[in-house]
């Protein structure tokens, strides 16, 4: 049976935003272990730690979503 997990990756602003610092991955990450303590949330450093980890689990359905080069992961994985 697969396990239903949540992985974010850091955040960046876009060349036409300026940085919000209270905005961040981190705290994406507390405010949902906050809010829905049973969802299994972890925050990755990158693409690539990403990958390894969707080769290590055991999913039926894998939804990426984000701006930028999030595409690539499958090209790692």
């Amino acid at each position: 049976q697969a396990d239903d997990q949540l992985f974010l990756l850091p955040i960046f602003a876009s060349a036409r935003e300026s940085d919000d610092p209270s905005i961040s991955s981190d705290l994406l990450v507390e405010a949902i272990k906050k809010r829905a303590p049973e969802c299994r949330v972890r925050l990755l450093p990158n693409l690539t730690s990403l990958a390894e980890e969707l080769q290590k689990a055991d999913f039926s359905v894998a939804l990426t979503m984000g701006a930028g080069d999030i595409y690539e992961v499958y090209q790692l994985f």
